[in-house]
């Protein structure tokens, strides 16, 4: 599988993103989760490279979401929620193309000292590893404490 494929396996309602899987959401399940334990999550615009219009979630206990634009129409919850990421708790990262990565700022050092290690200079590249930094930064995190 290339990079920044993403595969739907409907028959177990997950997604196959970037080697990861991560469950489907929908307007019900999406207000289910506990917005405080959300670490990262990707936006893909309208129009954005890869899968636009879908956004995926990692939280801190290692679960991984899917929320894309075919299954779920705007409603209060998600709109409140993706409004939260614009405020001082959260910091972004280009991912090029339309694609933006915002996670918590406490995260945010981490992952740039990462993505320099990595030498991920242009947004393409992070693009294409951000989930593994992401899950190898709370995987961390989770086995420290």
């Amino acid at each position: 599988m290339s990079s920044g494929e993403l595969i739907e396996l409907s028959a177990d309602n997950k997604y196959l993103f970037n080697d990861f899987l991560f469950d489907k959401l929908s307007a019900e399940t999406f207000s289910k989760i506990n917005f405080d334990n959300i670490a990262f999550v990707a936006v893909a615009s309208s129009g954005a490279m890869g899968w636009a219009g879908a956004s995926q979630f990692f939280t801190k206990d290692g679960k991984k979401y899917m929320l894309t634009a075919e299954c779920i129409e705007s409603t209060e919850v998600v709109d409140a929620f993706f409004e939260t990421l614009h405020k001082p708790e959260w910091r972004s990262c280009n991912l090029g193309v339309g694609n933006r990565l915002y996670m918590k700022s406490e995260y945010y050092p981490q992952f740039i000292a990462e993505k320099g290690r990595l030498n991920l200079d242009k947004p393409n590249k992070v693009y294409r590893d951000w989930c593994k930094i992401a899950d190898e930064i709370l995987s961390k995190k989770r086995a420290h404490g």
